[in-house]
């Protein structure tokens, strides 16, 4: 990925970059704990379209949201190569979650300073870079459901 000067100096916050659909979105790398190649999923009768089901990690139940559908409002779209990003939420009790994305680009600093913001549910902002538009996520909107 293309780095700015800003960004090689270290200032700003490091981001996971991840492209789900035609999106590349960013998450706070203090917030992400592993990438998990492949789960099962059981669904969950009842649940909104974008929890794709539950997965097994580290002995507890995870929830497996689908990170297009969720964005979106759309239906979930299944690939075999996507890969499930974890995520830790702070708060009173930090949740566990895990986010299908297509894939896992890179790690890349993000000064605050050049985020556009528009804080928008799940949406934090949006910055540009040298691939195009990156969404900000604001993970912490995606906690307590």
């Amino acid at each position: 990925m293309h780095h700015d000067p800003e960004a090689a100096r270290g200032e700003g916050r490091r981001y996971l970059v991840v492209r789900t659909g035609s999106s590349s979105c960013a998450l706070d790398l203090t917030m992400v704990r592993r990438i998990l190649r492949s789960v099962t999923l059981f669904k969950v009768p009842g649940s909104r379209p974008a929890l794709l089901g539950l997965a097994q990690w580290g002995g507890e139940p995870l929830a497996v949201i689908d990170l297009q559908a969720e964005l979106s409002g759309g239906r979930p779209v299944r690939s075999p190569d996507q890969v499930v990003v974890v995520v830790e939420i702070p708060g009173e009790e930090p949740e566990t979650l895990g986010l299908m994305v297509d894939e896992a680009l890179d790690v890349m600093r993000i000064p605050d300073t050049a985020i556009r913001s528009d804080p928008q549910g799940l949406l934090h902002g949006e910055v540009v870079s040298g691939e195009g538009v990156i969404r900000v996520l604001r993970l912490a909107a995606l906690g307590h459901e």
